[in-house]
Order: structure tokens, then sequence, then C-alpha cells
């Protein structure tokens, strides 16, 4: 039996929030074999997060984790991930909502983390069953005073082929000023 989990983690203290993955991209994971996924070219995976103006992603710390299980084994790498570009941008937080302003990072593995792709494909050749979950560190700073809650995309794809898939689709999570 195989299983594809995607999840977000967030890194910064005082702040929770729940997002669910779109029905489109779970179906499209789920498909997803474990070879089809060795043989992604890591160079070519990418990962994009939109952030709301005035809230800055922390690029040094942003990490796309990869964890590969087969018969209770388990081996997790945490690719770090550089920056390619910024742009600005427009999305929607919703239903009824007004679109606004984000900044979108456009992110890709560094050498590191190629490095650390190719290893997992060894893994994923293994024979056995397989399960494989997928998440993204994506934490952010550089919040305005008086900021109440922040609405976040994250989207990815595995090569520059494929169409962006994504991850979390205007999730909103709650600030807690201490």
């Amino acid at each position: 039996m195989r299983a594809v989990a995607v999840g977000l983690l967030l890194a910064v203290s005082g702040m929770a929030g729940c997002a669910s993955i779109p029905l489109s991209t779970a179906v499209r994971l789920s498909s997803m074999s474990p070879a089809t996924l060795a043989q992604v070219d890591p160079s070519q995976v990418r990962v994009r997060i939109a952030l709301p103006q005035g809230v800055e992603l922390d690029v040094a710390s942003a990490r796309l984790n990869l964890e590969v299980s087969t018969d209770g084994r388990s081996q997790r790498e945490a690719l770090p991930l550089v920056l390619i570009n910024t742009t600005k941008e427009t999305r929607s937080p919703g239903l009824f909502r007004s679109d606004m302003p984000v900044v979108v990072y456009q992110l890709r593995l560094d050498e590191t983390g190629q490095q650390s792709l190719r290893r997992l494909r060894q893994e994923l050749m293994r024979s056995g069953n397989k399960t494989i979950a997928m998440s993204v560190d994506a934490p952010f700073f550089g919040l305005p005073n008086g900021t109440r809650e922040v609405t976040f995309w994250v989207d990815t794809k595995l090569s520059l082929a494929d169409a962006w898939m994504p991850l979390i689709d205007g999730a909103t999570v709650k600030v807690n000023w201490s």
C-alpha cells in the first residue's frame, strides 16, 4: 500500500493554523508512484510561496522535506531551498474577498538539496511498500505591527514542464502578539 502525505509546517513561534490540500493535488499525489518520484531531476524541482506584501519569507530557513518509509525503515531529508526570484502579483484569498497584493518567492533546491534528493531516489527504488511524505518549512518574519492574520499560498512542481501544483491554497493563520 502506498500513501502520500503533504503538509506545510510553519516554523514561526506564536502562529498556528490549519489548511487543507486542494482535492486536485491530493488526487495527483496519490496517483504518483515511488518510481515516478525516483525519476525526478532534482535541478528542476520548484517551490513557490506567496505572502502578503509586508510579510517576508526567511529564505535561508526554507526547506522542502521528503520522507520515504519502507517496511519500517524511514529516511527523511530536509532539502534546503534557494531563491530564484520574487515577483509582485495579486491573489484571491477566497470567495467574496478582494484580491490582495502578494510577493511570490520562487525557490529551487540548492546543491546540497539536489544531492540529498538523489540519495532519496535510491530508497525509492528499493522494493517494498512505501509511504512518502512531503512538507515545506516556510518560516516568515517582518510582520507589520498589528497584523492579526496572514494568508499564504504554497505551490510546487517536480519538473519545469509540469504545471504548478497547489499544496496550500490561501490558508490563513492567526498571529498572536505577546
